[in-house]
């Protein structure tokens, strides 16, 4: 059976078209490393600042601005 790829809208392609899955230069290596290196600083950094800036009582503070707007609209019987 042959290998057939697909572009995003489900179009059958050839081979000659595909994108390729390996980047083949070095600098695109690099480049790849880097981007990805970057990324999960980005994900470690924004993760760390949550958990520092972190404080308990921003829920119940939701739950109290919830309440009041349950009572606004039983106002209007809603």
């Amino acid at each position: 059976m042959k290998d057939v790829e697909f572009d995003a809208f489900g179009e059958p392609m050839l081979k000659s078209q595909a994108l390729p899955t390996q980047p083949h230069g070095t600098v695109s290596r690099v480049m790849v490393r880097a981007g990805t290196g970057i990324f999960w600083s980005l994900v470690v950094v924004i993760v760390a600042a949550r958990a520092a800036y972190f404080h308990p009582g921003f829920a119940d503070k939701i739950a109290e601005l919830t309440d009041v707007a349950r009572s606004a609209l039983s106002i209007f019987g809603v």
